[in-house]
């Protein structure tokens, strides 16, 4: 029987943190990550699932390259932050431009890993107009202006020009509306990628569903069969 997602004609982007044997929730084993490879190329849906390795972590290295060996239909995106590139647990430039020649996609997660919104009760707050363009404070939690969300969109493209494709990767998975128009009405980026779940049917906000050490391999083409499981993790 043919898998919903592809008579849908859809694609699927499934999100992973830290690839170790690390406690964190947010932590999966290198074992997890390829059972999950297999259940999808057994249901035949390895070509049809991208997997993303979020924050350019050192372990993103080793698990892209399990992955390219043993399956190499499936295709991966590593998302870098600009200002944790060669320190010490991340990926260096010279990493990254390795693992673009074994055919593993780059994408902007950010200048600095920040939320581009903010958030109250669970809703996305207005981003505050103008304000001056530069980073963002690098104490607490704080409400970007628009010209400091253009900062993180513009600064990420232009440091990683050359290395990443269009495509920026929303720390935290934070954003708004005014996100989202700032980034359209000055064409920084093809395609923005959010932690909220969905079908991927090529717009221009690109659905991911967060893969954690909770979820079994074998719970992942379920979970894909609907378009917004109530499953889903968050």
């Amino acid at each position: 029987m043919t898998h919903p997602l592809l008579l849908a004609g859809a694609r699927a982007n499934l999100v992973f943190h830290d690839v170790s044997e690390s406690r964190s929730r947010y932590a999966v084993t290198s074992g997890l990550v390829l059972e999950i490879a297999e259940r999808l190329r057994e249901s035949g849906l390895s070509q049809s699932v991208r997997f993303y390795l979020d924050d350019g972590l050192a372990s993103a290295l080793p698990a892209a390259a399990l992955l390219r060996d043993h399956y190499p239909e499936v295709e991966v995106v590593v998302a870098l932050t600009v200002s944790t590139i060669g320190r010490k647990g991340y990926l260096s430039l010279t990493e990254a431009r390795e693992m673009c020649s074994w055919g593993v996609a780059i994408a902007g997660h950010g200048y600095q890993h920040v939320r581009l919104a903010s958030y109250r009760d669970g809703i996305a707050c207005p981003t505050p107009h103008e304000g001056e363009y530069g980073p963002a404070p690098s104490t607490g939690d704080p409400q970007l202006s628009s010209n400091e969300v253009l900062y993180q969109l513009i600064e990420t493209r232009d440091a990683l020009q050359g290395l990443t494709r269009s495509e920026f990767v929303l720390p935290y998975g934070a954003y708004n509306r005014d996100v989202l128009s700032i980034n359209e009405r000055h064409q920084v980026f093809d395609t923005v990628s959010s932690s909220d779940y969905g079908w991927d049917l090529g717009g221009e906000l690109r659905p991911r569903l967060l893969v954690t050490r909770d979820i079994a391999a074998g719970e992942i083409p379920a979970l894909l069969a609907s378009p917004s499981p109530r499953s889903a993790p968050r």
